[in-house]
């Protein structure tokens, strides 16, 4: 493919993982003059997933302050941040020789991926946000362990009397036979590299099951966007690998489940390595540094709001770390003026700067970023280190703060607990309790658990209604009933989060 090309072709590809019919219909004249990837940021605001961040943590877990920020808000202005590089892009002379695309083309196609991918940047993120996370890890390499350990500490299967609520309901109604069989798919199971879909557990991963699968309407392909938006959403484009060296592969980004999709996507828009590895799409960087630039520039805002810190502590951090007056203009804030207009300076003057780094790192490393060999974050290679070192400035007065790390505790007991009880009961071995805990669970999110289920026992011609209703959770095996539990979990809001956890637990009755 001649190399012009590449941009049009294959990076801003509006094909999608199931071909839709509406694409084909849009016009002017029935008043909808969208391109596909345009289209793909209404369906994502117009989804359940978008509204539930406004309830998600960002920094500060069950605030009750409105000025602080929540996912939601925090999204909103990342998507800002993105639309405002589309717009400059595509006034960049030496950006638009490049790529060869037109200043209309990238300011339409380039601001709705940026757009969308801002607003869905954290839509897979858990409670309580990252330490939700964690929390979610720690779960489960626990849980696996004492599978592990009760497993390892019986000599005989057959006479065993397993006590862990997991291994005892998946062999509570089956002969000795089906019992070994049953003890090792678990073990083997605990041996693979699909546990890494849950002691791995990563926000990203999920955000992208969420826009594939779980936002179920009728299938298996979530709210179907185009592969350009998909991919642009992408920070961390594997499904197995950890590796430093690599931007792609810092954390596990993609869960088994989504691999066939990932591949799909990755073909689609030419994101594939000789080696089999995918790289990053050039505009996931912009996505994340508009997320960063947001996170590091508004939780000082909020820490400012809250009366944690001051606009004059942060010119006398930057001033201790001997940051050059001509780098950044930071010092010149008026300190006479009032709080709010010296908040809104210091913002100004702060992402300014950030974006401006961005946008310079984004133009002159384009080839080294195409070819999959640029492996920084745009705002972090800078040789003054402003973003370093507003993040060690949040790390040491903000993120350490005693409320929050009490509020994340908090937030622990509730994952912990939630987890707990709807393991106990989808594998209870009543099946009046695994009803019971059927019932507590989303509909749509059972759909698509269900749907996969049926997929891969053989099945193509059912309704999943009907599935629903005469369906035993008995009949999920293991990772099912995991996997189920995690992805209800981790789409809850802190508040919801909350009340169902005070409820499974008996200290809230309605």
């Amino acid at each position: 493919m001649m190399e012009n090309n590449l941009w049009q072709e294959c990076y801003l590809n509006s094909n999608r993982l199931r071909t839709s019919e509406v694409d084909g219909s849009r016009c002017p004249e029935n008043g909808d003059a969208r391109t596909p990837i345009e289209s793909d940021f209404g369906r994502v605001i117009f989804s359940e997933a978008s509204r539930r961040l406004h309830d998600k943590t960002q920094v500060f877990p069950l605030t009750s302050d409105d000025n602080i920020h929540s996912r939601l808000t925090h999204s909103m202005e990342v998507m800002n941040i993105g639309l405002s590089f589309a717009l400059a892009l595509s006034k960049n002379k030496k950006f638009l020789d490049h790529v060869q695309l037109s200043s209309e083309q990238i300011l339409h196609d380039f601001g709705a991926i940026l757009k969308t991918t801002g607003l869905v940047h954290d839509i897979g993120n858990p409670p309580f946000g990252h330490f939700g996370e964690t929390s979610i890890q720690t779960y489960f390499k626990h849980l696996f362990q004492d599978l592990k350990n009760e497993i390892c500490a019986v000599n005989c299967v057959e006479c065993a009397s397993f006590t862990h609520p997991i291994l005892h309901g998946l062999i509570a109604d089956v002969n000795n036979e089906e019992k070994e069989n049953v003890i090792k798919t678990v073990s083997n199971f605990l041996d693979s590299n699909e546990t890494l879909d849950f002691t791995q557990f990563d926000g990203n991963a999920q955000g992208f099951r969420l826009l594939t699968k779980l936002q179920y309407i009728n299938d298996l392909y979530g709210m179907n966007l185009t592969y350009a938006s998909l991919a642009s959403s992408l920070k961390y484009p594997n499904s197995k690998s950890k590796n430093a060296d690599k931007i792609a592969l810092h954390k596990h980004g993609v869960f088994s489940t989504e691999e066939t999709y990932l591949n799909q996507i990755a073909e689609a828009c030419a994101l594939k390595e000789e080696d089999g590895s995918i790289k990053r799409h050039p505009l996931a960087f912009l996505m994340e540094a508009a997320d960063s630039i947001c996170y590091l520039v508004m939780d000082i805002e909020d820490a400012i709001g809250k009366h944690w810190i001051r606009v004059d502590d942060i010119i006398s951090f930057l001033q201790k770390k001997e940051v050059d007056k001509g780098v950044i203009d930071v010092y010149q804030i008026n300190q006479e003026q009032v709080d709010a207009k010296k908040r809104m300076d210091l913002r100004r003057t702060l992402m300014n700067y950030l974006i401006k780094k961005a946008l310079d790192n984004f133009v002159n490393h384009i080839v080294n970023i195409e070819n999959g060999e640029y492996q920084n974050e745009l705002i972090f290679d800078d040789k003054n280190g402003i973003a370093y070192l507003l993040r060690k400035f949040c790390d040491k007065n903000i993120l350490a703060k005693r409320e929050i790390r009490s509020l994340e505790i908090t937030g622990n007991a509730v994952i912990t607990g939630l987890f707990n009880s709807f393991v106990q009961l989808l594998f209870h071995e009543n099946k009046g309790f695994r009803d019971r805990g059927k019932s507590l669970i989303s509909h749509t999110l059972f759909y698509a658990t269900l749907h996969e289920h049926l997929i891969q026992s053989g099945e193509t011609d059912f309704s999943i209604e009907k599935a629903y209703e005469n369906f035993d959770v008995k009949d999920f095996n293991m990772q099912e009933r995991l996997r189920l539990i995690r992805d209800f979990v981790a789409g809850m809001t802190d508040k919801y989060a909350l009340t169902v956890y005070r409820r499974l637990s008996g200290q809230q009755i309605s």
